[in-house]
């Protein structure tokens, strides 16, 4: 930290302040000095002609939708301070850093994790139901949020407890009022329980079928 100039740290600080703002969050004290470095070292790559590829970052984008457009607006700040373009790959780096200390007790090895696995359900949905959703869908949107929630407790093993009493009959429900996203839902927790060893419970089921519903009757 010594060594990096005052101005990278009053970029990273503009940057996260710019995030916070626009993801209405409030990030840890140690993301200044891990965007800092982050920075400060993407800014030295390139000029040595050394830039790293992003080997996720059409996950990122899919996923992470606002976290990216914060990176790319990252991207702007840094070329006017540093004269330095960026590749959009360092956009998706600074976007899974806000990812990553937005989620409590995780490592980045997690958050890759989770990734991951949002992105094979949304494989999965998009396949079984044919689903074509433009990324400023509300629903979709809506959906990402609750799959992020999803994801992090299946990825730190966070038990679910917000099992209640009437869950089985509204599933039960719900299974035959919406047969084709009551499917989906059953291929999901196949999945789930056979890459992460974890059962999906009732209750999640119902909020997965009708956020799958909610695209399906947008989708039309």
């Amino acid at each position: 930290m010594a060594d990096i100039e005052p101005e990278y740290f009053e970029v990273a600080s503009q940057i996260i302040e710019l995030a916070e703002q626009q993801l209405q969050t409030t990030f840890n004290v140690y993301l200044l000095i891990s965007l800092t470095d982050h920075i400060h070292f993407a800014v030295y790559r390139h000029h040595r002609q050394m830039d790293i590829h992003n080997e996720i970052l059409w996950e990122t984008k899919r996923i992470y939708h606002r976290e990216f457009q914060v990176g790319m607006q990252a991207l702007a700040l840094i070329k006017k301070h540093f004269n330095v373009t960026l590749l959009e790959d360092e956009a998706g780096f600074i976007a899974m850093k806000f990812v990553e200390n937005s989620m409590a007790d995780s490592n980045t090895d997690q958050t890759l994790a989770m990734t991951k696995l949002i992105n094979d359900i949304l494989d999965i949905v998009k396949y079984q139901l044919s689903l074509t959703m433009p990324d400023e869908s509300v629903s979709l949107q809506r959906f990402l949020v609750h799959l992020r929630f999803f994801a992090e407790r299946l990825t730190l093993k966070r038990p679910d407890q917000s099992q209640g009493a009437d869950d089985d009959f509204l599933f039960e429900h719900l299974s035959k009022q919406y047969p084709r996203a009551f499917a989906c839902v059953q291929k999901i927790a196949v999945f789930v329980k056979k890459s992460t060893e974890q059962t999906v419970s009732v209750n999640e089921r119902i909020y997965l079928i009708m956020h799958i519903q909610r695209m399906l009757n947008e989708n039309q």
